[in-house]
């Protein structure tokens, strides 16, 4: 008949699509799911049941930073108000290795001086501050140019203080202090973001 063709070996075979491009193949052949197989879990979902990875360790690292940052700021008043003893007196001392704490460049509060100088402070403070805002998301490049700037600021402050230029402003050592944490604190969670995947 007109039209009509043989009926080719292996034809009535059903394929297997995305295999050996489109060979036909016996269905005795594809192997059957395994319904004990556990199934795939998302990676999404990976992330939330690690808590080294994904959100919960950006949330732990700024967290961190705010309790470091206002930790000094706090102890004062702490010292102040409580009956610490032995264990304000220990608190204090921990911050011997970090700063020089001279009299005439630390801030009190209560009559209970800080245990770091007010530069060191506004370092602190900046950390906290950058911790709580995390922004902007910087680039490697543009840390290290943030960097880079807040502590050229903060070295010009230093010198010019140290030559006699000025006398020992709180305010600027604070503010030159904190622009360096602030800028530190915004690189490091940028890098734990982009490590994570959470980069926008």
């Amino acid at each position: 008949m007109r039209g009509s063709r043989a009926r080719l070996p292996g034809r009535d075979k059903p394929r297997v699509p995305g295999h050996d491009g489109g060979v036909p193949r016996d269905r005795a052949d594809v192997a059957p799911a395994d319904p004990a197989a556990p199934l795939p879990v998302p990676r999404a979902l990976l992330a939330r049941r690690d808590p080294f990875r994904g959100p919960p360790l950006v949330a732990l690292t700024r967290a961190a930073f705010v309790l470091v940052g206002v930790y000094p700021w706090i102890l004062p008043w702490a010292r102040a108000r409580l009956p610490l003893g032995p264990l304000g007196w220990l608190a204090d001392a921990m911050f011997v290795v970090v700063c020089h704490r001279r009299p005439d460049r630390t801030i009190a509060f209560a009559a209970v001086a800080m245990p770091v100088c007010s530069r060191c402070g506004g370092i602190f403070a900046g950390l906290a501050i950058g911790a709580i805002v995390a922004w902007p998301a910087l680039s490697v490049r543009a840390a290290r140019v943030a960097i880079g700037l807040a502590a050229l600021a903060m070295l010009a402050d230093v010198i010019t203080q140290d030559l006699g230029l000025h006398p020992i402003w709180h305010a600027t050592r604070i503010g030159t202090g904190a622009l360096f944490g602030y800028a530190f604190t915004c690189a490091l969670v940028s890098v734990v973001r982009r490590e994570q995947g959470l980069a926008r």
